[in-house]
């Protein structure tokens, strides 16, 4: 997969898929590119690969213990 060919990166983008973004979802009702749990994308993206995250329906989902710059800093 080319993240070049993307605008950005658009994890667990539920009912809000983005054109021209990579969507990620765990949820397979919803319209996705990828499915996977936000925290095993490094398996299927390069890390640090995009220069724009949308986090607008996301952030609320995950757990306090899981709040680190190790989780995020991979992308």
């Amino acid at each position: 997969m080319d993240q070049n060919n993307y605008a950005g990166l658009n994890p667990a983008c539920g009912p809000y898929y983005m054109d021209n973004w990579l969507n990620t979802e765990l949820d397979e009702s919803y319209k996705a590119d990828i499915y996977c749990n936000f925290f095993d994308l490094p398996q299927y993206i390069k890390p640090q690969s995009f220069n724009k995250i949308y986090f607008g329906h996301f952030l609320e989902h995950i757990h306090e213990d899981q709040r680190s710059e190790e989780h995020t800093s991979e992308l």
